[in-house]
């Protein structure tokens, strides 16, 4: 193995975090990386991607679900023609729910052979304006020996024979339905933007990962591709951009205690 595409979406900086962990373990394996930002290859797959020894795909997970913008990503992409692919996801010490075992199944879909999975607990992306969030100051540095077991699998089975993993263990993904994307959506808070504390700084439109918002005749726009990361309320620095992100405060500490491993490797 000489060379493996790692494609992310991180919206706090969490993921992309643990993508760089990933990428030094296999440079220690003299294993070189090229990176993907999944936002800007959701609709068309760059060739070179494909072309590898081994794709590595890790996304946060958003309402026990993968993110729409993963799901756009996973779709694009064409026969994998049993490429390698390893896949992590990050989780604000609620659950993973469907997350990995959804990414898997598609990848099995596309005939890709899915050779790993990792789970890492990552500071809950919502929780910003609390003093305590979940999940607290993680990813942690004493983390990465997970991320040496990873890419031992990733690489060991890579050339092996066979299909790859199969099933991705855990019962919470069982239990996704009970948060449907659609409905969860409803239920988040609002984003708002008043326009007398707004100065046009434009943070809030750097911060987008989909390009949803745009600055147009003097004024802060969004649009309908909004992945309710509230990147653009964490960039916003006179508050002009907001959402009472601290009424999902007691919902997400009950829901912490749901029976999740914190961490694991398949």
């Amino acid at each position: 193995m000489k060379h493996a595409s790692i494609a992310c979406y991180s919206a706090s900086g969490n993921t992309r975090r643990i993508a760089g962990w990933i990428a030094d373990e296999l440079s220690t394996n003299n294993i070189q990386t090229s990176f993907y930002k999944i936002p800007e290859c959701r609709n068309a797959i760059p060739p070179e991607m494909l072309d590898t020894d081994l794709l590595i795909i890790g996304t946060p997970t958003y309402m026990w679900h993968t993110p729409s913008v993963v799901i756009e990503f996973l779709n694009a992409i064409g026969t994998l023609d049993n490429l390698p692919v390893g896949l992590f996801v990050t989780f604000g010490n609620v659950t993973v729910g469907s997350n990995l075992s959804y990414m898997a199944r598609k990848i099995r879909g596309k005939k890709g052979k899915v050779v790993g999975a990792l789970q890492l607990e990552g500071q809950h992306a919502m929780m910003f304006q609390s003093d305590n969030p979940l999940a607290k100051g993680k990813p942690l540095d004493t983390d990465t020996s997970y991320i040496k077991e990873f890419v031992a699998r990733c690489m060991e089975r890579a050339d092996l024979p066979g299909k790859g993993i199969q099933h991705i263990p855990g019962i919470m993904k069982y239990f996704s339905f009970m948060a449907p994307p659609g409905i969860a959506r409803r239920i988040m808070p609002a984003i708002k933007v008043t326009s007398e504390s707004c100065n046009l700084c434009g943070d809030c439109v750097k911060s987008c990962p989909t390009g949803n918002i745009t600055i147009q005749d003097q004024r802060v726009l969004h649009g309908n591709d909004c992945l309710l990361c509230y990147n653009c309320v964490r960039a916003c620095t006179t508050g002009a951009t907001g959402a009472n992100l601290l009424s999902m405060d007691k919902g997400l500490r009950a829901m912490s205690k749901l029976p999740e491993k914190s961490a694991a490797v398949y």
